[in-house]
């Protein structure tokens, strides 16, 4: 008989979320944003009145025993009743200096925006949506946007749970790997959930920081494309023109266990191009049976949307 020992580690109770303390001014906070992010001070000044931004001030002993202040910026995020539940700091000191949520957030209600518009802006930061909006300020108050502080659903669907006049969701990641990667999976999950009109918009450098900084004409951070999505490009074209091949009276259920057949020998004697060729082959025909029958997606699939795909 297995002794399963018990856990001896205490319970740790999570402490209540609180907002941290109120700076009596909101200098530095001013400076961080609009002189080294440069922001747009309108669009800074109405999160600002609506106490969703403020400048924090924390006396916090060092291990010398000595009290130092640390000042932050603080992007609050507020539940359905007006309620304080999140809160993202950081830091006004150094550049790359400390970010991260406030101690018990609730990632469902991080910094956002509601608007009367069908469409809901996604970011992964809070500076990222202030940088959007600033870059395109007019009329911007119609449509909504949501910091998810990180790239995790939560504050997304419940978002949409909480206003279902939001149908149009545009995904305007950071662009790099890390943010491909995200706008991938959590297009797939609002897939799952039956939102079909879901997009993504792409900073030109890597964030909507950077392209604030270059068309200030000062340098910086280049993009990163995914190096899967390179090679994605060439395959969906060629599966794209297997696909307009594919006859009317072809029935996959009886090629594709042929094809499979042909891969696995194909491998075995160490032919992969002629592996792949089978594998772009079965591709083309669930992907023509699917353009035919419209189920197994359940929408349309037109056989050149394959041509346009590129991440």
């Amino acid at each position: 008989m297995i002794n399963k020992q018990a856990n001896t580690e205490p319970y740790k109770e999570r402490k209540p979320f609180t907002l941290p303390s109120a700076h009596s001014d909101m200098r530095r906070v001013y400076a961080y944003l609009l002189k080294n992010h440069l922001l747009d001070r309108d669009i800074v000044t109405h999160f600002v009145r609506e106490k969703l931004i403020y400048e924090s001030c924390e006396r916090v002993e060092n291990k010398q025993g000595k009290w130092k202040e640390y000042h932050n910026a603080v992007f609050v995020g507020l539940d359905e009743n007006g309620v304080a539940r999140h809160a993202h700091k950081r830091g006004l000191y150094t550049k790359g200096g400390y970010k991260g949520n406030v101690d018990s957030s609730d990632p469902a209600y991080s910094f956002h925006y509601i608007g009367s518009g069908s469409r809901l802006h996604v970011f992964e930061a809070p500076i990222d949506m202030l940088s959007y909006l600033s870059l395109n300020p007019k009329d911007w108050q119609r449509q909504s946007y949501a910091a998810l502080c990180g790239v995790a659903e939560h504050a997304m669907l419940k978002i949409l749970d909480l206003y279902p006049h939001l149908s149009d969701i545009s995904f305007c990641l950071d662009h790099d790997i890390t943010g491909i990667e995200a706008a991938g999976r959590l297009s797939e999950l609002l897939a799952e959930k039956g939102y079909s009109q879901v997009s993504s918009l792409w900073p030109q450098y890597k964030d909507w920081n950077e392209d604030i900084k270059a068309a200030r004409g000062l340098v910086a951070l280049t993009a990163k494309n995914h190096p899967q999505l390179a090679v994605c490009a060439p395959v969906c074209d060629r599966i794209a023109g297997i696909m307009n091949n594919v006859p009317k009276s072809a029935d996959p259920e009886k090629q594709i266990p042929g094809l499979l057949d042909r891969f696995n020998n194909y491998l075995h004697w160490g032919k992969s191009q002629k592996a792949v060729e089978c594998m772009e082959n079965v591709a083309a025909l669930v992907g023509a049976d699917s353009a035919k029958h419209h189920r197994p997606i359940g929408q349309e699939l037109r056989q050149g949307r394959l041509r346009d795909y590129r991440g």
